[in-house]
């Protein structure tokens, strides 16, 4: 890029939003939503070369659209950051956390003081964690030239209430969307770090069970870290048909076929393979505003 990086974002109010293109707004509706992304994360899922990203985002945080925190992790490089929204950027979308009713805006106060608050949470890294997984989705996708698309991506809080108006008692880490070979697949995601005991994860089934009965039979995919946890999940799920699970190792993209179903016998398929029924048409079901999905 030849255009100089500036330094602040100038005299007039929101002034800032001349910089922005269609890629930045994508962004910063993602971090709205997501609350937190990695530079590998928004590299991957936004831009074809790392260099470039890397001065964009270095951009968009000197006009404090975005800001950043250089997080400590063995495996991240020099580069790395923990990227979200700026006091500007939220003024241009605002935060999931406030609420699709809420009148509240940020200031340079309370914007400090939540973003505080989400650097030291103790779920930060299983939100990083899930929000791998969709962005690898999201990379997968833009190298399909629109064959394959990640046509939703809610977080946990966007999943839970929106589901939860059916009366829904769900918690996903993630619920999403993928379209690929002309099927539609919706999913809800459970993120396991090894962290819990294998009976912590199938207490969670039950509410998609109860969800199952109103709303859409979506998979309950369980990423988990190794393939020793994945097989021990996939003998005590043997018995369990009341609604789709399907089980897999962490994997670089989990859009192809290592998905293993349960007491099914058969080898590992593709995410676009999955059985999913969307249920009644309504507010949340796909193909409501796309027929021919």
């Amino acid at each position: 890029m030849s255009r100089r990086i500036p330094r602040q974002p100038g005299p007039r109010p929101h002034a800032f939003t001349e910089h922005l293109t269609r890629r930045d707004i994508d962004i910063l509706t993602r971090l709205a939503e997501h609350q937190i992304l990695t530079t590998s994360q928004i590299t991957r899922a936004f831009f074809d070369h790392s260099r470039i990203a890397r001065r964009r985002l270095t951009i968009l945080t000197r006009l404090e659209i975005l800001d950043r925190f250089r997080f400590n992790l063995k495996a991240a490089g020099p580069e790395e950051y923990i990227y979200f929204l700026g006091l500007n950027g939220a003024a241009v979308r605002r935060p999931s956390v406030f609420g699709p009713d809420s009148r509240r805006h940020d200031t340079a106060r309370s914007h400090r003081e939540r973003v505080n608050n989400l650097l030291r949470s103790q779920r930060r890294e299983h939100t990083l964690g899930a929000n791998d997984f969709f962005t690898r989705l999201l990379a997968d996708a833009r190298s399909s030239a629109g064959n394959r698309a990640l046509a939703r991506w809610w977080s946990e809080q966007h999943a839970t209430d929106a589901y939860g108006a059916s009366g829904a008692r769900i918690r996903p880490d993630g619920h999403g969307v993928w379209r690929a070979h002309g099927r539609t697949v919706g999913f809800w995601l459970e993120h396991d770090t090894g962290s819990e005991k294998h009976q912590q994860l199938l207490d969670k089934l039950p509410g998609y069970e109860a969800a199952a009965h109103t709303g859409p039979i979506y998979p309950v995919l369980l990423w988990v870290p190794s393939t020793g946890r994945r097989d021990r999940l996939l003998v005590k799920l043997a018995d369990h048909t009341r609604i789709p699970i399907a089980v897999a190792a962490h994997h670089p993209n989990p859009a192809g076929p290592i998905w293993h179903l349960p007491g099914s016998g058969r080898a590992p398929i593709a995410l676009h393979e999955l059985p999913s029924n969307h249920g009644p048409i309504g507010a949340t079901n796909p193909n409501r505003f796309d027929p021919n999905a």
